[in-house]
């Protein structure tokens, strides 16, 4: 298993085991951006609400509520930033995380008031991520199996 598969494996059971009524979803789910007709790929996402599909495509949601992606190269990094101006546009989303696979390095993006987004940066292992809207806590070392 590549380490970002076990990356994704570990972030998707943690996700299920934290979130009551909500759907925790794998990459086998993607995203689709209706208001770009856009579909992209997600590592992770989170749907509280009844999950709304892609015209064409019922393996497409529209409405995640929290979106993972896992990164092993700096041309992913590049991506993302692309991906990121994409999914600002979908009001259902609160939260965004990137998760790098080659380096302790995790990114959170949860949305604030007025449509702007923070930034935080987690380092280390021993560091949590926390969601309270969620009532969530992702513990880093855990997304990395180093728990």
């Amino acid at each position: 298993m590549r380490e970002s598969e076990r990356i994704i494996a570990n972030t998707v059971s943690i996700l299920r085991e934290g979130l009551a009524g909500c759907q925790v979803n794998g990459p086998e789910v993607k995203i689709f951006v209706k208001e770009r007709g856009f579909y992209t790929d997600a590592d992770a996402s989170v749907q509280c609400a009844a999950p709304e599909f892609a015209p064409d495509d019922s393996s497409a949601i529209t409405n995640p509520f929290l979106v993972v992606l896992v990164i092993a190269t700096p041309i992913d990094r590049l991506e993302v930033s692309s991906i990121y101006a994409l999914y600002e546009s979908l009001e259902s989303l609160q939260h965004y995380i990137v998760i790098d696979e080659a380096r302790i390095y995790v990114e959170h993006h949860p949305r604030l008031t007025d449509n702007k987004w923070g930034y935080q940066a987690y380092y280390g292992l021993e560091e949590i991520i926390k969601i309270p809207s969620l009532s969530l806590e992702l513990p880093v070392a855990s997304l990395y199996g180093k728990a």
